[in-house]
């Protein structure tokens, strides 16, 4: 497993403009795997568009997928609750083994540990869908991706199962194990 890869995730609007980057995330996957598994640990830099920035209270996972019009954030807000916040985007580019990017089409997905789902920025995406003057293929891969992220919530499947939650607690225990044995072995 290639866990110990660093990787930049940089989001921008569809013109072209930087939207936001997560900084310091680990590769969970191979650069080859389609979806990209990402794990950001506590804290994780994350800078906005205005240059401010800030770190997560909690570890995230990131999905990130080269196939599909949509990407997933499993917030772990601790060891048994968590939460997902979707974004319907263009796929995932990799610019390099160490620096992704994407195109954040504004609506957002939120998803409770149930599969309840609330779409949210339908007005960020109206403005947007007009300022940046989006294609029908692009208007039609968002909403794609909030169609394809309400399925899958909703009957949980994919990193909406109980399952993937559990093998991401599996994977990240077993990270922070290694990283607490390599510091006390010191290498």
């Amino acid at each position: 497993m290639d866990t110990h890869r660093t990787v930049t995730l940089e989001s921008v609007k569809y013109g072209g403009e930087r939207h936001r980057t997560w900084e310091q995330l680990y590769a969970v996957t191979p650069i080859w795997a389609d979806p990209q598994v990402l794990w950001g640990p506590m804290p994780t830099a994350v800078t906005e568009r205005d240059g401010r920035r800030w770190t997560g209270p909690f570890p995230v996972v990131m999905y990130l997928w080269a196939s599909l019009p949509y990407n997933v954030v499993t917030l772990l807000l601790d060891d048994t609750h968590h939460r997902h916040y979707c974004n319907a985007c263009l796929p995932v580019e990799a610019l390099s083994p160490h620096v992704y990017r994407y195109v954040d089409l504004d609506l957002d997905v939120l998803v409770d540990p149930e599969g309840g789902v609330e779409i949210v920025d339908r007005d960020e995406f109206a403005l947007n869908r007009r300022t940046y003057a989006y294609p029908s293929a692009v208007i039609e891969a968002a909403e794609r991706g909030v169609r394809l992220l309400d399925e899958a919530a909703r009957k949980h499947t994919g990193p909406f199962s109980p399952l993937a939650v559990a093998r991401l607690r599996e994977i990240i225990s077993s990270r922070r194990a290694h990283e607490a044995e390599e510091g006390c072995t010191g290498s």
